[in-house]
Formats: structure tokens, C-alpha cells, sequence
């Protein structure tokens, strides 16, 4: 008689149990329906799963830049093996942003990038995805992409300025914007400047010549700001 009602003891115990749990996950989904904003989490038995290491948000707005650092910081995990993604926006001319979103895929070796432009009130709204095979920290650019041949970051280049690393920065960007009709670039010390970027001795200045077309680019010395001209200066 005792096991008889030890066993139905055990057995009902075992159904309140379930049926408390049950009611518990019901609960939990009723207020996440009730209020999709509110963090309505179970309970701590459910793990979360392991995801992609997000650094965070640089913003170029023209010449200024904010969380610039960022960018190092991504390929910095990317040499790592880590999944991160890193977001920034590119503002035009207008003052709207353009969304940039880089995801490193450790699994395939790859960089995937997405490129909003629905904020761009004066552009084709579009979001656009595609995946690059490789970084190339000279030419600051992601190549082997499966849409283009290559996806220019901007900002500022991860090599350390100096001249000769302007130099090979321009010839490396040159070979991939232009490909056969870039000729040469070199460094040419002592080219006036406009009033605006003043004082000259601030800046590094090159000449790019392509097939039909000549550039004077200034390039400052602590910060890698860049300024072209299409003309000879």
C-alpha cells in the first residue's frame, strides 16, 4: 500500500512539474506577443547561442571621422579568426548616410559586405550584398568580390603614413579603379597647393598619370587626409 502511494506520489509530482513548466513557456510567449519590444527572456537553462563580435559604429562625415580606431580593431579579429562585424556610414554631400556593414566569416575565410543606401534621399534606394575573398592593406580594398572587383573602404588606410607608403597606397588603388589606363604614379616634392589646404609642408604631394588624364593628389602627413585634383597644379 505504501509503494502504491509513494509511486502515485512520484508520479503526480512529476505532472505538476511538467505542466508547470509548460505553463511557464506559455507565459513567456504571451508576453512577448503582448509586448514585442520588452527583453522577455527564458529561463537561464536556455543558452544563448555563441554569435558574431560586433566593435561597433565608425561615421565619416566628410573630413571628420568618428570611432575611426574601429576599423583596425576589425581586421585586428578578422588576423584572429574571430566573426566580427564592423558598421559604418559614409555621409554624401547632401548630409544622408550610406550604410556599410562588413561581416568577417572565419569559416570560409571571407569578408561579407552589405550596402545600404535607402537613407540616400537623392540616390536609388537598394541594399546590396556581396562577398570578397580577400583585404589588400595597401590599396586599403577588399578584392576577389563576387559582385566588383574590388570595394574601396576610404577612411583612413591601416599603413602606417609615411611617403613611400602614400606612394604605393596611390599605385595600388590606381591599379584597381583604372587597371590598364593607369600609367604610373610617383612622388613629387615641392607642388603648390591651393590656399585651403594650407600649410604645403603639411602634406605629401604625387603625381598619378592614367592614359587621358593627369592627378595631383595631397596627402597629409599625420592623418592620411586626401585631396585630388584633376588638374597640374
Amino acid at each position: 500500500m505504501k509503494r502504491r502511494f509513494l509511486a502515485g506520489f512520484i508520479i503526480g509530482l512529476g505532472l505538476i512539474l511538467i505542466l508547470t513548466y509548460a505553463m511557464s513557456q506559455r507565459w513567456l510567449t504571451s508576453l512577448a506577443v503582448l509586448f514585442p519590444f520588452a527583453d522577455v527572456k527564458a529561463p537561464a537553462m536556455q543558452q544563448a547561442t555563441p554569435g558574431i563580435l560586433d566593435i561597433g559604429k565608425t561615421t565619416y562625415i566628410h573630413t571628420r571621422v568618428e570611432n575611426g580606431e574601429l576599423k583596425q580593431q576589425f581586421f585586428t579579429e578578422a588576423k584572429k579568426g574571430t566573426s566580427v562585424r564592423w558598421t559604418f556610414d559614409k555621409y554624401t554631400t547632401e548630409g544622408d548616410p550610406i550604410h556599410h556593414i562588413l561581416i568577417y566569416q572565419p569559416n570560409s575565410h571571407t569578408y561579407q559586405v552589405t550596402i545600404d543606401t535607402t537613407d540616400d534621399k537623392f540616390g536609388s534606394p537598394s541594399v546590396t550584398t556581396m562577398t570578397c575573398a580577400r583585404f589588400d592593406e595597401i590599396a586599403d580594398s577588399l578584392t576577389g568580390c563576387d559582385h566588383s572587383a574590388f570595394f574601396h573602404l576610404g577612411g583612413v588606410p591601416l599603413l602606417p603614413m609615411t611617403k613611400e607608403n602614400g606612394l604605393a597606397y596611390l599605385r595600388g588603388f590606381a591599379s584597381l579603379q583604372w587597371k590598364d589606363e593607369f600609367i604610373s604614379a610617383e612622388a613629387v616634392d615641392g607642388l603648390p597647393l591651393p590656399a585651403d589646404i594650407q600649410p604645403a609642408t603639411d602634406y605629401y604631394t604625387y603625381q598619378l598619370q592614367l592614359q587621358d588624364q593627369t592627378y595631383t593628389i595631397a596627402i597629409h602627413k599625420q592623418t592620411w587626409q586626401q585631396h585630388w585634383f584633376d588638374t597640374l597644379l
